[in-house]
């Protein structure tokens, strides 16, 4: 497989990842009680809700509360707390601070990647906050391009998001993969851009998807042997 010129990633899911530990210590100053464990392990189920819902509710906002209250539930938060709980996640004034867990071993793979010469982009469907994430963890350096939908007005799986961030780079889309954690979005968005799609499976929701399919981050470290 040709090494691509440059690689867009997802993120959240993807290469950031979201702290529970921080959601319970901002809900217990309105108090509300969050077992952070519980909304760990129900997580893989309750982003799989999320990306069957990409093709039934279109617009974002609604998209989110419903999967959040989702979410919410299967960690066995009471229905009444569960308002309350969205709007600390929605209008937190760090909200960015909810998914800025980078694991070290990521971090470390993409710097490699940048050392051979590969450009590296996030591709997101987000509030605004992506490129505060990315100044937070200190991994501006990292990152040739941040595309935020809401910063641009268009979210995958439309292709034109694809395309502002090809054209962020200066690179055709034969030269590039997409890595995202959802078909619905990250795969059918990057292929109709006519990007290699890269699926990151880790919870093993997509089983018969048609592409390139990882369920570990570090295994695209293999493709690019």
């Amino acid at each position: 497989m040709k090494t691509p010129k440059v690689i867009f990633f997802d993120a959240g899911n993807t290469i950031f990842y979201f702290d529970s530990l921080f959601l319970k210590k901002e809900l217990a100053k309105i108090n509300i009680p969050l077992d952070a464990e519980k909304m760990d392990a129900v997580h893989p189920q309750a982003s799989r809700n999320l990306g069957r819902l990409i093709n039934i509710i279109p617009e974002y906002w609604e998209r989110y509360r419903v999967s959040h209250f989702h979410w919410f539930e299967l960690a066995g938060m009471p229905k009444e707390h569960f308002a309350p709980a969205l709007e600390v996640l929605r209008y937190h004034s760090e909200r960015y601070l909810f998914w800025c867990h980078f694991p070290i071993a990521i971090r470390q793979m993409l710097v490699d990647f940048k050392k051979q010469g590969i450009k590296l982009g996030i591709i997101s469907n987000a509030e605004g906050q992506v490129a505060t994430q990315v100044r937070h963890l200190e991994a501006e350096s990292i990152f040739d391009t941040v595309i935020d939908s809401h910063v641009v007005g268009v979210a995958k799986p439309d292709p034109k998001i694809f395309e502002i961030a090809l054209e962020s780079v200066k690179e055709k889309p034969e030269e590039a993969w997409h890595v995202g954690d959802m078909y619905e979005t990250d795969v059918a968005g990057a292929r109709a851009a006519g990007l290699t799609p890269i699926l990151f499976d880790a919870h093993d929701h997509y089983p018969q998807a048609d592409c390139i399919r990882i369920t570990q981050m570090l295994q695209l470290k293999d493709i690019l042997l």
